[in-house]
Order: structure tokens, then sequence, then C-alpha cells
């Protein structure tokens, strides 16, 4: 058989249930065959199913494509012939009996596509235990240099995938398990598979216990076939293209996660060894980690984020956020770290012109006010904004967040990009958006970071009966459309919220109204904000008041720092309710230290028409012509608290008397060389 002169030229040979010598195989002289399909082919003897050595074997060595269904030719899947077929791109083993992808070994320099497809039929353990012992070995396919597809189906003796023994220019990649029996296979890793993007997981994989797709290049996970009861570690860092996870229906869901580390952001490697080296670059570049941020400095959390948390999710598109819903509860009762990062990566901004829409010329003081080395090199700039920089209290490192927090991180799709103090530009914009993530319990949340969201008119979405109650750190900065960082709370009134806020820091803020604003049904409860230490503002230009305080407080027992700058519609900053206000109440505060207000035009009180502040050491003023009180204090003469203010400012101060320990004598006073002339009206420019 084909041994006529026409044989030479034949390409495509398919030959179905044919009896033949697998030793002297009728095709041994179609030395031009490209395709070889052999479909439930059987050998005529028992003897030797290799040709022998005189026989001619040319026929295999330019084969494009092999196809062998239930054809037990095993040497025709040996070492030596992988060898010899220096073009085969395509293998496809279907049924072959006492043999599994444990077996192939071997250099198959052009192999493109692999499919194996193991008898489910006719294996017996026995036969495994004595002919395949290989199947419990790991997978090996490294020297398949060029292999991009690799489809298994049925192939349930295979007990690992790890990447170490996969192709470097993997693409796709299937595992099938059809039958009703559990696959063996209890680990799946592709990670640093960087061509990898089509992964396809399907059937009974009841001893999967990890799988792992780091650093791949997968777009959308389809899992929705998938039965892995047991599978309690899921890691994909490193997916910047990850867009979607398609999961099982609900009723065939019953995974039990207990690890889930998702990011589209970073590297999936880490380093730990160098984490507080890490920890305190960040802290010197503005302690800028986070929870529900819409922003990410250069040195940003995701650098210095722990990975012993056990559910880590960071992404850049918020769209993928709607694939962890069914998740929802799970990350509800855990402890988390959530970004969502979908801005291009870019430095840290110093400031922007976008960004500082309606803020004016402030914002060139912006630019170094943030900045504490642009002051060592260039010195000239102190000059020209004197007095400011001493002015500002640092931000607060955030905590390092620990396992047993809560951190969730959020950044928006337009960021500033890092540039000279003369010149700001805006990074080119993408098409997602933090609006477009589903609505999140924000109740866990532990610290929160805002900044460089060009979208969000509030600073979350997230439930209106929201309490906020484990937030201690807060920063909302360079968000131009930001109406009010916080929405009003649906809640019964005298209900606990922000309960341990101990920092809250905004900057940049140029349509924010409102920091928070209460409903008329809806007044915290008087063991609200009693853990916040530090209250800092500045450059929002629209801000009417701060934190108006309910019927139920009338202390902030732990407010030890008050600083406002460039705030120029701020009337109040604690304002009361019109009936407090006419029984001129008095608000304690008794931890608080310093005050530093800058440049507030139209502030016409800090808080109601009195309040006390006996251990308070210094207060800075400039440019708040309509302040007209300043805190009673402890009334002692040895500890007066040093005021550092315009001479205008400090004669038309009202006084209540010594005897409600308000009076001048009670305070240690140093005005500037710099105060109001009465002939130049207010806003003036000085040549």
């Amino acid at each position: 058989m084909f041994q006529h002169s026409q044989s030479s030229k034949l390409r495509v040979l398919h030959l179905s249930h044919c009896t033949f010598s697998f030793a002297s195989p009728p095709f041994v002289h179609c030395v031009q065959l490209r395709l070889l399909h052999l479909d439930h082919c059987t050998n005529i003897t028992d003897d030797e199913e290799h040709p022998s050595h005189n026989e001619n074997m040319t026929c295999f060595q330019k084969l494009w494509v092999l196809v062998l269904r239930y054809t037990d030719w095993y040497w025709l899947l040996s070492e030596k012939m992988m060898s010899l077929m220096t073009d085969l791109r395509e293998l496809n083993v279907e049924g072959v009996k006492h043999w599994s992808i444990s077996d192939l070994c071997g250099d198959i320099p052009s192999l493109v596509v692999l499919r194996v497809t193991a008898n489910t039929v006719t294996i017996h353990s026995q036969d495994i235990i004595k002919n395949n012992g290989a199947c419990a070995s790991l997978l090996n396919l490294s020297k398949a240099s060029l292999l991009k597809t690799v489809i298994l189906e049925s192939c349930a003796e295979l007990e690992q995938v790890t990447p170490f023994m996969l192709p470097p220019l993997l693409e796709s990649f299937s595992f099938i398990n059809s039958g009703a029996t559990a696959a063996k296979i209890s680990c799946i890793s592709f990670r640093g598979c960087s061509q990898l993007k089509n992964i396809l997981l399907r059937g009974n994989l009841g001893r999967l216990g990890e799988l792992d797709l780091s650093d791949t290049a997968v777009k959308t996970l389809d899992l929705g076939e998938l039965e892995a009861p047991n599978l309690k570690c899921f890691i994909l860092l490193g997916c910047k293209k990850l867009r979607a996870i398609l999961w099982p229906p609900e009723d065939k869901r019953t995974w039990a996660l207990e690890k889930l580390h998702i990011s589209t952001v970073q590297s999936a490697s880490p380093s730990q060894n160098n984490w507080e080296e890490k920890t305190k670059e960040a802290s010197v570049a503005g302690g800028s980690s986070s929870i529900f941020a819409f922003g990410e400095s250069q040195l940003g959390t995701r650098q210095i984020a722990s990975f012993d948390f056990n559910w880590y999710i960071s992404v850049v598109d918020p769209r993928l956020m709607w694939s962890l819903m069914p998740f929802q509860k799970e990350i509800e009762g855990n402890f988390v770290y959530m970004e969502i990062d979908s801005s291009p990566a870019s430095g840290a901004t110093v400031g922007g012109r976008e960004v500082a829409q309606g803020i004016g010329s402030q914002q060139q003081f912006a630019q170094y006010l943030y900045a504490r080395d642009v002051f060592q090199e260039h010195p000239q700039a102190v000059t020209a904004i004197e007095g400011v920089t001493s002015w500002m209290w640092a931000c607060p490192p955030i905590p390092t967040p620990r396992p047993q927090d809560w951190y969730f991180h959020m950044q928006d799709e337009e960021k500033m990009e890092s540039g000279s103090l003369q010149e700001q530009h805006n990074t080119r914009r993408i098409s997602t958006s933090v609006a477009l993530a589903p609505v999140l319990r924000c109740d866990n949340a532990g610290m929160l970071y805002v900044h460089d969201s060009s979208y969000s008119t509030t600073c979350i979405p997230c439930p209106q009966g929201a309490t906020w109650r484990n937030l201690i750190w807060c920063r909302v900065e360079r968000c131009p459309k930001l109406c009010s960082v916080f929405a009003t709370p649906q809640l019964r009134s005298g209900e606990h919220t922000f309960f341990w806020l101990s920092t809250l820091w905004a900057s940049q803020l140029p349509m924010a109204c409102y920091i928070w604003n209460w409903s008329t049904t809806y007044q915290p409860s008087g063991r609200s904000f009693e853990d916040l230490v530090l209250l800092h503002l500045d450059y929002c230009p629209r801000l009417i008041h701060v934190l108006p305080l309910s019927e139920h407080m009338d202390i902030l027992p732990s407010l030890e720092t008050l600083e406002i700058v460039c705030c120029g519609d701020l009337k109040e900053v604690f304002p009361l309710d019109p009936k407090r206000q006419q029984k001129r109440e008095i608000i304690r505060f008794p931890t608080l230290r310093h005050i530093h207000l800058y440049q507030l035009s139209t502030l016409q009180g800090i808080c109601g028409s009195r309040m006390s502040a006996p251990n308070l050491e210094t207060i800075k003023i400039r440019g708040c012509w309509g302040l007209s009180r300043l805190p009673a204090v402890s009334g002692s003469a040895r500890k007066r608290p040093k005021v550092d203010c315009e001479k205008d400012l400090w004669d038309n101060l009202k006084w209540d008397g010594l005897e409600a320990k308000h009076d001048p004598s009670l305070y240690e006073t140093r005005h500037s060389r710099y105060y109001k002339k009465a002939h130049l009206p207010r806003g003036t420019v000085l040549r």
C-alpha cells in the first residue's frame, strides 16, 4: 500500500479502524506527509511495535500534525520519535491506554499545539501502578520552547501543574475532567507565564486546593463550569489585563475560599525582605498608604502592603469589582486589603492647574506645602511665601496595614503627573471610573485615602446606612468635583458614627461645600468623633463648615490640632444649631493644643459663641478678619497660650472677662510684621 510513484507526494493521511503492522507501517514511503491521523488502528501482530533498524522512517520526519486516537502505538510517542519530528507543530493524543501527558518527554522544538485526552474507559488502577507510574509526577513541557496551546482532557491522574514545568510561550491552557470521579490534581500554578491569555478549567476538580494565575495575561477567566469544593487559595497577582471572572452559578458554587489575592496593578512577587525600608520611604513621601483611595503616590500603599492578608484585592478596572460580588459576604466578614486603581501609572503630584480650578494663585503655595524637600533645593520659594512652611503640620503617616485590618484603596482614572514646579500637566484619561464599581460596605474600613479623583462627587459609593465605625485615618486631596467628602448618612438619630476616627486631612477640594453634613432626621451621638485628634483642611475655597456639632455633642474630648488654610467661604468650623447658639452653651475642647487659621476671609467663629480649651498652647492666625472670638483658656498666668496674629485682629476681638477665663491678659501675644493696612480694601493686589 502507498508504494506507487505518487505516494511520495501524499501530504495528508487519515486511517480509521485499520489493522497493520506497527513495525512496518503501510505509509512508510510517504516521505512528504504533513498530517497523519490514526483513529482506532491496531497492530496486526504482537511483535515489536517499532520498525526495524533497516526501515526508513523519513515518513515521520516532516510531519506537521499527528493525531493518535485510540491507537496504542507507544513507540510513536517516545522521546526518540518526538526528537525526530523536528517540524511537528500539533500533537493530538486521545484514548491511548497506559499513556499520559506525564510520559511525554524529550525536546519538541516546533510543537505549538498539544492536546491530550486520557482513556477513561479501559484504564484500571492496577494498570496505572504498573505501567503509568509517571502519572503522579509533575507535568514537564519546559523543553517545548514554541508550545502555545495545551489542552488536557480527563487526565485525572495528574496531581500538579507547576510553572517551571510549563513552556515559556504558553498562551492557552485547558484542563477538563468530564468524569464523575474527582481529578487528583491538587495544585495548578501558572505564576510567571506572561504570555498566557486563555485558561479553561472545567469539570470535577474536587481535590484542587490552590489555583495561582499570577503574572498571566488573562483578560476573562471562565470558571463557570468548574467544580472545586475544596479550593482554599486563589491567587491572581500581577494580572494586569484581567477584566472579568465568571464564577459558577450560586447553586453549584460550593467553594470555601480562605485566601483570595487579586492584583491587576503590581507584580506578583513583592519583596518582603525590605518591608521596613519601603515603609520608611512611604512615610517620607507623605504617608500615602490607605484604604478607600482614588489616587496613589509613587511610593504608594501597594508597594508596602502586607501580603499576609488572606483577602487582597487590587484592581485597575473598577468593573472587575462586579466579578467579586458573589463573595460580598466573605469580603465583609474578613480582614481585607482592597484597591481600585484605574489611573495610568505615573509619579506623585505636588500640584496641578486643572485640579486646582477655583483656587487660583493659592495653588502656587500648594505646590510647596506638600514637598518639604523642595525648600531645601529652592530656598527662594520660602521667601516668596513667607511664613507658610512653618505653619503647616505634617500629615500623620498612616498606620502600617496589618492582617487584622480592613484595608480598602480606590483610585480614579485621572492622575496628575510629576513635573517641575513651574509647569504641571495631566496624563491621558482612560474610560473607566470608580463610579462604575459596585456599592461596597465601608463600615469595616480602617483607613481612607482619596485623591486625584476627577469624577466622584462623594468620596466613595457606600450604603446610606454606613457608620464608618472602624475608620481611624482619613486623607482626601486633589478631587476637583468632590462636593461632600462623606455622604449624609441615613441613620437613626443618636447612633454612633466615626467612633474611632483620629485623623482627618482634607486638601485641595475646590468644589467641596461640606466635609460632614447631617440631615434633619439624623444627629450623631455624643460619643461620635470622640477620638478625633487632628483636623486639617487647606485650599477648599467653597467650604461652608466642617463638622456640625449635633444636639448630643458638647465636647470633642481628644482634638489636639485644628489647622485650616485658604478656605475663603468658611464661616464656622463647628457650627451649632440656632437654639444652642442662643443659649451661649460652652463647647469643651479639653485636649486642644494648637490652632492654625490662615486666609479665612469670611470666618466668623470656630465653635458657637463660647468654647473652652484649657490646654491650649499655640494660636496662629493670618487673614481671618471676620473672627471675633478666641477660645477660653485655663486662666493660669504660668500657662498662657502663645498667640501669633495681626495686631488689627487682636484689637478687635471680643472678650468675656477674667471670670470666664477669657481675657487678653491670659494670652501671650506676638504680632506679625505684616498686617492689614486700613486704606487698602480686602483683596487688593500688592505690587
